[in-house]
């Protein structure tokens, strides 16, 4: 992230940092072809910490795992 958290980050991550309302949100936009490929019912945050093909740290909103 680039810059400090806004109250609108707060609520971003309030509102879709559980699981069931990222899966309902994920079903809205993905086509059904890969929506019927997911188990979203057994959606997982992740932790969102990772580093780069250039070795420097990133940092995810949220990140989520789904079998």
């Amino acid at each position: 992230m680039s810059g400090p958290s806004t109250p609108h980050d707060a609520v971003f991550r309030r509102i879709l940092g559980t699981p069931s309302n990222a899966a309902s949100q994920v079903r809205a936009v993905l086509p059904p072809e890969l929506v019927a490929r997911l188990d979203l019912d057994k959606l997982a945050l992740v932790p969102g910490s990772l580093v780069d093909a250039t070795l420097r740290w990133r940092h995810t909103d949220l990140l989520f795992a789904a079998p």
